[in-house]
């Protein structure tokens, strides 16, 4: 049996994702691999909490990070579309990035996704909004799917025009009954 081939475009690791992406890794229909864009070793400092935070679950899938350099971001972008995943789920179109990223995998024919947590709420007024409203339609048709992690994302993405039934639900992974 031939595995579905999946690769997620992410800036760096998080404590929530973890958990999803090893037991994604384990099932055996799924070859998973995760890019991280952020070009950074180890976990980045949370100035939130004043240090870099120590997770306690080591990541059990396989990864790749970026190196700096714009050479660098190019090949990296490359080996992400070489891999000729069955489809790329992005993590958000910002850092602008992401946007390179999803549209390169567009053109190359390769599916990309988009996952996002935005929401209406996260809205501004004025200008932006007004920016918003014109340029969101046109960034939505570089993705095939959209990966909403709830409700509010969904009508987020449904609001600027990507149809719900081209969108799958991606776990917001604090729910962690996936």
């Amino acid at each position: 049996m031939k595995r579905y081939s999946l690769g997620i475009v992410q800036t760096h690791a998080t404590q929530f994702d973890a958990p999803l992406y090893s037991r994604m890794y384990k099932h055996k229909e799924v070859e998973l691999r995760v890019y991280y864009t952020r070009p950074i070793r180890g976990t980045p400092f949370d100035p939130e909490i004043g240090r870099r935070p120590d997770w306690g679950k080591p990541k059990r899938y396989r990864s790749l990070t970026r190196q700096r350099g714009v050479i660098n971001a190019i090949r990296f972008a490359r080996n992400i579309i070489s891999a000729r995943h069955n489809l790329i789920i992005i993590s958000g179109y910002f850092p602008l990035y992401h946007l390179a990223v999803a549209l390169y995998a567009r053109l190359a024919g390769v599916p990309v996704g988009l996952r996002s947590d935005t929401t209406l709420e996260t809205a501004r007024g004025g200008i932006k909004s007004f920016i918003k409203r014109c340029v969101m339609p046109t960034v939505l048709r570089i993705y095939h799917t959209g990966h909403p992690t709830g409700f509010r994302a969904r009508e987020y993405l449904a609001y600027y025009g990507l149809a719900k039934d081209r969108q799958f639900s991606f776990p917001y992974t604090v729910d962690n009954n996936y």
